[in-house]
Order: C-alpha cells, then sequence, then structure tokens
C-alpha cells in the first residue's frame, strides 16, 4: 500500500477512521479483519488456506513498545503504538494464531 514511514510524517499524523495508526491499519489490522471476514468461508472448504502478502515493513521493528492491556480500548492503552523502525508495528498480536 505504500504505507510506511517515509510518509507516515510528511503530512502530520496518520489516524484510520477508527483511530488507529494509519500503517498499523493498512499493514497489519486490515489483515486480521480479512481473515475474520473469511472465517466463515473458511470452516466450510475442504482445504482452507489464506497467504496474506504484506508490508516488509514489520523486519526492522522488535516489538518494544507494545503496551499490553485489559480493557481493549485504545483509550486504556498506554503510549501509542508508533509504527517506525525500532519502534513497533503491532506485528506481534495474535502471534499464536499465524503459522509460517
Amino acid at each position: 500500500a505504500g504505507a510506511h514511514d517515509g510518509f507516515s510524517n510528511l503530512w502530520g499524523t496518520w489516524e484510520s477512521a477508527q483511530g488507529y495508526d494509519q500503517i498499523f491499519a493498512v499493514n497489519y489490522l486490515s489483515h486480521v479483519l480479512l481473515t475474520e471476514k473469511l472465517a466463515g468461508a473458511l470452516h466450510q472448504s475442504a482445504s482452507p488456506i489464506i497467504v496474506q502478502v504484506s508490508s516488509s515493513y514489520h523486519w526492522g521493528v522488535d516489538g518494544s513498545d507494545l503496551v499490553p492491556t485489559t480493557s481493549n480500548t485504545k483509550e486504556g492503552a498506554g503510549d501509542p503504538i508508533a509504527s517506525h523502525v525500532g519502534g513497533s508495528h503491532g506485528f506481534f498480536f495474535f502471534r499464536s494464531q499465524r503459522s509460517y
């Protein structure tokens, strides 16, 4: 999608309609949403598989600034998730649900 840190601060803060960092929303949350939307069809398939092709931007982050929250709301979280190399991209969310 061309969404990466090189452009994220060029015109100010980018946020999705839901208030999430735009890069995080495009490169991660959209894949979670698509997978959830396909779940019904996958359960009915004899050989379900999802292949997600996304940004390689996550290789530059370590997840160190992810702040767990029990409230499951943006307001209940700590510092906002930053999408920049050395920061967090959200790649480690739902780790147990992914396979390679």
